[in-house]
């Protein structure tokens, strides 16, 4: 990727104060090198949670501890991870991060697997031992979501805005 986009981006995401930017990654063991300002690169904003594809016990494995190091350094507005698509069960009960995001495939070719809903109430409740947010983004497929797994909840960080942004669309009706 082109360090002049990077950085730009960077700019603009501290421009909009307002906003809250999630940068998902594959490779979050590169954000800290692209985030030094001795480096020359703009550190990372408040306003910018940093997250981690991890669709596999062994990516999760590898990289969860590398996003829990991100608070070390970084600063970022809370962390989450994107198990989507879920390829196997994955426990997340090592370095969870603030937001777990869980879903299957969908699209040509999207494979479904026997056990994707128990793997995915095993995470939502490995979320509520942690203290971290579930959110069921979708079934594999497009399949409608179990009642049970229709949860889509925010990290502690946002709270204050979700409030915000319901208390103004209730104004604007009034």
């Amino acid at each position: 990727m082109d360090e002049l986009w990077r950085y730009q981006l960077m700019g603009l995401i501290e421009q909009t104060p307002a906003l809250t930017w999630l940068l998902l990654s594959k490779r979050i063991g590169n954000a800290r090198r692209m985030t030094r300002a001795e480096n020359g690169h703009r550190p990372l904003p408040g306003n910018a949670a940093l997250g981690a594809t991890m669709v596999t016990q062994k990516e999760w494995d590898r990289d969860a501890g590398k996003l829990a190091e991100t608070k070390k350094w970084g600063s970022p507005r809370f962390t989450f991870a994107s198990v989507e698509p879920m390829l196997e069960p994955v426990s997340i009960r090592e370095n969870a991060p603030d937001l777990v995001i869980v879903g299957g495939e969908s699209g040509a070719g999207a494979r479904d697997w026997d056990g994707f809903a128990d793997a995915a109430r095993a995470i939502r409740d490995e979320c509520a031992e942690v203290g971290a947010a579930f959110f069921m983004k979708q079934m594999p497929k497009k399949a409608p979501i179990p009642a049970d797994l229709m949860i889509r909840e925010f990290p502690a960080a946002l709270a204050g805005n979700i409030a915000a942004g319901l208390h103004e669309r209730e104004n604007d009706d009034a």
